[in-house]
């Protein structure tokens, strides 16, 4: 469970951590990939289980994921009881018209886009 694609390090703990994190609280992982189309990763938390750790500010950790990794296609969905607030990179791409994601203003309205969303649920 402990391997990585980089070559600056061979061990990765990113997925192994993620998936002790939410089975711990009841949920779990799912992640399913195709060459040449992505890889998606679901993360499913028990939200009020008392193993759930802190998860932090999910509004910077998506929004620095997203700035520093414009290359990468993010569908980031919150749930909690039977609201949801989603992001789609590509959407934000086709907005945009090519001003990248780490120009200032962008950047900044991003993740002010991200925790409006959070403080909506």
């Amino acid at each position: 469970p402990f391997t990585t694609g980089r070559t600056t390090r061979r061990v990765g703990l990113g997925i192994p951590l993620l998936k002790l994190a939410a089975e711990n609280t009841g949920g779990g992982i799912t992640l399913t990939s195709k060459v040449g189309e992505g890889t998606v990763i679901t993360a499913r938390f028990g939200y009020h289980h008392i193993d759930r750790e802190p998860l932090g500010d999910m509004a910077e950790t998506v929004h620095q994921a997203v700035t520093a990794h414009e290359e990468i296609d993010f569908l980031y969905t919150h749930k909690k009881n039977n609201n949801s607030f989603s992001m789609d990179t590509r959407e934000l791409k086709n907005i945009l018209g090519g001003v990248p994601f780490h120009t200032p203003e962008v950047s900044l309205w991003i993740l002010e886009y991200l925790r409006e969303g959070e403080e909506s649920l």
